[in-house]
């Protein structure tokens, strides 16, 4: 009861006294580590989950919950072994079908999310979770019809959470991708950030130091980056070039990373640019904020935001006097534990302000950066490098104009579809070349297309290959670099495989 009130550390007292009183109880053990996950304790809620099936190995809500503290250390792939785990034991269990579709959607791994949504939402039909990561599942996967069908189930689901002060299932990141309303979306964030200051025992004021140590007041200024994407990610390959462009004379660079360590050149950049690089795997979020705090941090500066992974928990506790979020979630956090948001006027229109919690902090052109110290594709010293890639070798047609678009599936949305479908009629013998999505998205796509008379085989498909093969095939993008439009073009000269437009 004291856990549904949100009371979590009199919960933990309780349980702890409980646990003294029948220590071989492993239900009450087991309540003890969903109480600790609550309060962003992954590293204790582990240690729990793993004593109480020690005890009882056949637990299979455990290993389900301990799959969910796996998966806030950053260890995805040992968190889907323990879902599994729990869905084998006990193949009725629903929150262990949900938890793993979800890792797996955020694995990217669409297809093999498909059956773990389907189960969960037949073992609880209308359960508002299951409908949200099939939501997800359904942008992905470009399944739009039935999209549209859960946007309306998980709205009026919203808005009744919305009402009742509670935190809805529909996280921030779903809000932004699918929701154009600010107004909506800053107050689902506003929502998930009351509840996180609630869990982490956070001081709603903000002013909480969890280590209540002085500051070092060096001559430096003491700037934290924080993330759990320090390794080959796509914001390791945006920040890394910034951090070591900062003046040490100036500044004090430190890396705080709660994400794996892929031995990766990424990894080995980011490392030796910050003057000091902390893996805060081990540390529960009061811990690590400790431990920034102890650190004299001045600014710190988070770079997720409520995607996937992310441990705002830390931020919370408010371990620096300035902090601002940046880079990984191009929305409003919606607490009042970040003083300013790092922003363009695209992603934070200045007409929008007021949609934002955070102050908003304008970059005069565009708020994500590029490694400008990266090799260009096919360059001898480049890591990976290859050389210029043909169309054959990409299964591209020899003849015909190939539009191209490698963004995220989600981000496909069915009325540009239409659109890019238009120009395809409009333009015999072209093309779309669209990062591939898996088979399920795949078929989605050859649908709609055939749905708008266009030939399914005219869509191509690129597979995820590493950054350097990637940047190398890009290349072939780059033969024709503009299109003049139908009133003004004039007979040009057309090689034999003909041009690449990006889009």
């Amino acid at each position: 009861m004291l856990r549904r009130q949100g009371r979590l550390s009199e919960a933990e007292e309780s349980l702890g006294r409980a646990l003294e009183l029948a220590p071989e109880s492993t239900k009450i053990r087991n309540n003890l580590g969903v109480t600790l996950l609550d309060q962003g304790k992954p590293v204790a809620a582990a240690a729990i989950f793993a004593q109480v099936l020690e005890r009882d190995p056949g637990y299979a809500a455990a290993h389900n919950n301990l799959g969910l503290a796996l998966l806030e250390r950053g260890d995805s792939a040992a968190a889907i072994s323990q879902m599994r785990q729990a869905i084998a034991l006990d193949p009725g269990l629903a929150d262990a079908h949900c938890n793993l579709a979800s890792t797996l959607l955020g694995e990217g791994r669409l297809d093999g999310a498909t059956e773990h949504i389907e189960k969960a939402l037949a073992l609880v039909p209308g359960d508002t979770r299951a409908e949200e990561v099939a939501l997800r599942h359904a942008l992905f996967s470009c399944q739009w019809n039935r999209a549209r069908q859960l946007t309306a189930s998980i709205g009026a689901a919203t808005d009744a959470s919305l009402a009742a002060r509670r935190r809805p299932a529909e996280s921030p990141f779903l809000s932004v991708i699918h929701d154009p309303d600010p107004r909506r979306n800053l107050a689902i964030a506003q929502a998930w950030s009351a509840d996180l200051n609630q869990r982490s025992a956070a001081v709603l004021a903000g002013k909480k130091d969890p280590a209540g140590s002085a500051r070092s007041g060096s001559e430096r200024l003491v700037v934290g980056y924080l993330s759990n994407d320090f390794f080959e990610h796509a914001t390791a390959r945006l920040i890394s070039g910034l951090l070591e462009a900062h003046d040490g004379r100036q500044f004090d660079i430190r890396a705080y990373s709660y994400g794996p360590d892929d031995g990766s050149e990424l990894r080995r950049r980011i490392t030796a640019a910050a003057t000091d690089f902390v893996d805060l795997r081990d540390f529960d979020d009061a811990d690590a904020a400790r431990r920034i705090a102890d650190d004299g941090v001045d600014i710190l500066v988070d770079l997720k935001g409520y995607t996937r992974g992310g441990r705002l928990g830390i931020c919370a506790w408010r371990p620096a006097p300035l902090q601002l979020t940046w880079l990984g979630f191009p929305g409003s956090t919606g607490g009042d534990f970040f003083d300013y948001l790092i922003a363009d006027s695209i992603v934070a229109p200045p007409a929008e302000a007021e949609m934002f919690s955070e102050t908003l902090a304008y970059l005069p052109d565009c708020y994500q950066p590029c490694d400008g110290g990266r090799e260009p594709p096919g360059a001898p010293d480049a890591p990976g490098a290859a050389g210029p890639a043909l169309r054959a070798d990409l299964g591209l047609p020899e003849e015909g104009l190939v539009f191209c678009c490698f963004n995220q599936t989600y981000k496909i949305e069915a009325a540009m579809f239409s659109r890019w479908m238009a120009v395809l009629e409009a333009l015999p013998g072209s093309s779309l070349w669209l990062l591939d999505g898996g088979p399920g998205c795949r078929d989605s796509l050859g649908a709609a297309a055939r749905a708008a008379g266009i030939d399914p085989g005219r869509l191509l498909f690129a597979p995820r290959i590493a950054q350097a093969a990637h940047l190398s095939r890009l290349a072939v993008a780059a033969t024709w670099p503009s299109i003049p439009s139908p009133a003004t073009a004039t007979p040009r000269p057309r090689t034999r495989s003909g041009p690449v437009c990006r889009c």
